[in-house]
């Protein structure tokens, strides 16, 4: 361990705790974990907004010696206010709404850290939200600084996104990222198929540094993951159901495996916690009679998520009717608890082939009904005649260590 940080870089992100999400735990574990690999990352984010989820205690996990610059930003707290129909119609005509809100802010600030920090030796920017990249470009076109660009997820290409290229907001957003690739001294995919995405879409990055650094795990700040069985068999999912993540179906898997009653022998739960439609959930449930088997809680801490996972036999993840090239954080945080996973998804999505391969958790296919209920049905049997350990072990999962993962980050950006 190096106690005098080496070398100081700009670490662009827009979410840095308090706010709890992906994009600011992703950024506080490495920022946390570089410090202690010798290099000093300096962070600059924006200010936490109202309606977005907090979590003050994660706070309390940055280092004291971690220098944090939050800037203000454009929050629009009237659904009908001037402020939001300016917004609104920027965003309809030139795609400006989820760019200009913190550009204008995150540049000065990055501007003046760079003037008063002449020791600063790269900029490092991560996204979504990719505006994030705008800004290390425009301050690599001020100072001329090498900038590396982090992608979590696909931008432009997303395939929750994809429209029709002939509208205007698509072209110039696309143009953005193009440049932005363009000048980009490396580029950070956090899994090998978005790398691959990446230059599917953009062929010059062949010739390009793309380095792979996946999400990582909490092994040594999470134990005592042992199930008890008193509670009886619990299942339980945590994230956001959005899009094509859709529960419904595995709900009527348990309602038509509850009809042929497999839960006369044994409690069954399935507990579900984050962020969904609460009343059209409940309605499911209760027009598929689960009130007894399905607990519906609110969104999570950090704290009360990694208990709630370490309470469960099996965690949940949905996943969608194609092949996403990336994989849910909440995934990360499952394996951090070594507890194994339930996955409803498509059986060739990355996701899947991930945890098959790693024997980390039980594919039940999306597209495919009538063995998605035997898949399930067996899954049950297995549990309660003990044919399944819903434990991994150490020795499985300890490459994939946010302390490894980190260093692998390390030894990529210090070759600018």
């Amino acid at each position: 361990m190096n106690n005098q940080p080496s070398m100081n870089f700009l670490f662009i992100v827009n979410s840095f705790p308090p706010i709890n999400n992906q994009n600011s735990i992703r950024a506080l574990e490495i920022s946390k974990r570089l410090i202690k690999e010798g290099m000093n990352p300096i962070i600059l984010t924006r200010r936490e907004v109202i309606k977005e989820p907090k979590d003050y205690e994660l706070t309390e996990k940055i280092p004291q010696n971690l220098k944090i610059h939050k800037t203000r930003v454009i929050e629009l707290k009237r659904k009908y206010g001037l402020r939001t129909l300016f917004f609104k119609i920027s965003m309809r005509i030139l795609y400006l709404y989820f760019y200009i809100h913190w550009i204008p802010f995150g540049y000065l600030a990055g501007r003046k850290i760079l003037k008063e920090n002449n020791d600063i030796k790269f900029i490092y920017s991560t996204g979504p939200p990719h505006y994030s990249h705008i800004i290390a470009y425009l301050l690599h076109r001020k100072f001329n600084l090498p900038y590396i660009i982090e992608y979590r997820d696909p931008w432009n290409y997303n395939i929750y996104g994809i429209r029709k290229r002939k509208n205007l907001d698509k072209l110039i957003s696309l143009k953005y990222e193009t440049r932005i690739l363009k000048y980009a001294t490396m580029i950070i995919a956090i899994s090998t198929p978005l790398k691959d995405f990446l230059i599917k879409y953009f062929p010059e990055l062949k010739q390009k540094k793309i380095c792979v650094i996946e999400n990582g795990l909490n092994l040594r700040e999470i134990n005592d993951f042992n199930y008890n069985f008193n509670n009886g068999i619990i299942f339980t999912f945590i994230g956001k159901l959005y899009g094509q993540r859709n529960i419904n179906p595995l709900l009527q898997i348990i309602a038509l495996l509850k009809k042929k009653g497999i839960f006369k022998e044994f409690k069954f739960t399935l507990k579900i916690f984050g962020k969904y439609n609460y009343v059209s959930l409940k309605k499911q449930i209760e027009r598929l009679n689960l009130q007894d088997l399905v607990h519906l809680g609110p969104f999570l801490s950090r704290k009360q998520l990694i208990e709630e996972i370490k309470q469960c036999y099996l965690a949940v993840h949905i996943g969608e009717d194609l092949d996403y090239p990336t994989i849910g954080f909440k995934v990360w945080d499952y394996l951090s608890c070594r507890k194994k996973i339930l996955y409803y998804g498509r059986e060739d999505s990355y996701t899947a082939k991930f945890l098959r391969e790693n024997n980390f958790g039980i594919v039940v296919p999306i597209n495919n009904a009538k063995k998605s209920q035997q898949i399930v049905e067996k899954l049950f049997l297995d549990i309660v005649n003990e044919n399944l350990s819903n434990i991994i072990v150490d020795e499985e999962i300890i490459k994939f260590s946010w302390d490894n993962i980190v260093r692998r980050l390390k030894a990529c950006i210090t070759q600018i």
